[in-house]
């Protein structure tokens, strides 16, 4: 469980790592052994792993003394949330032919106007 998380799933297992981060690495891998039926399924372990070394590559005085896998697992979420970055993602591009929404609240169809509707299965 934990070799598939940190050494298939999580970046630790493929990325080289000075000895300083190395070291950490085997207590953050202690960390998840001692914490391994909190965190649950091996992917989610695998992020776990990836969080803590990048909290220590950023800090040198973190360490995963203390933490619980509850505050790990919401620390994961909120850092997710916050470091996530859309590239042309269409949903966030402005509107700019104007497209209008495709139900009209409150909207009447014209006397003698034909609707065929190619998916009503009563026409056939």
């Amino acid at each position: 469980w934990l070799g598939d998380a940190a050494g298939e799933q999580a970046r630790m297992g493929r990325e080289l790592m000075g000895p300083d981060l190395e070291a950490f690495a085997m207590t953050a891998l202690q960390w998840a052994s001692a914490n391994a039926e909190d965190l649950g399924e091996p992917a989610f372990a695998a992020s776990a792993l990836d969080y803590l070394i990048n909290m220590r590559r950023q800090d040198e005085g973190f360490a995963v003394a203390g933490r619980t896998a509850k505050r790990v697992k919401a620390a994961v979420e909120a850092h997710a949330l916050s470091t996530i970055t859309f590239d042309d993602d269409q949903r966030f591009q402005p509107n700019v032919d104007g497209v209008r929404e495709l139900f009209l609240r409150a909207a009447t169809i014209p006397a003698g106007t034909v609707v065929e509707v190619p998916y009503d299965e009563s026409a056939y």
